[in-house]
């Protein structure tokens, strides 16, 4: 197993994010919109990489990940 990609570690990354996240607000975590937004793109991102090619809606949901990047240059 060698280094991770850019997207692998821009995955785990955003992935630890929640986690920490969930522990600090706990159910207060759902009520942010964008904290939504942001389990969803992480879940999705997850699903489209555990089945790759053997769920063909699934590469519907990448278009999703576009809208991650679209969500940092926003509030940057």
């Amino acid at each position: 197993m060698g280094p991770l990609k850019p997207k692998q570690a821009l995955t785990v990354i955003f992935t630890i994010e929640i986690y920490l996240k969930l522990l600090e607000q706990g159910k207060q975590f759902f009520e942010t919109g964008w904290n939504s937004f942001d389990i969803l793109i992480v879940v999705t991102t997850l699903l489209v990489d555990v089945f790759p090619k053997s769920h063909g809606g699934l590469s519907v949901l990448r278009a999703f990940r576009l809208m991650e990047l679209f969500l940092i240059f926003l509030i940057y």
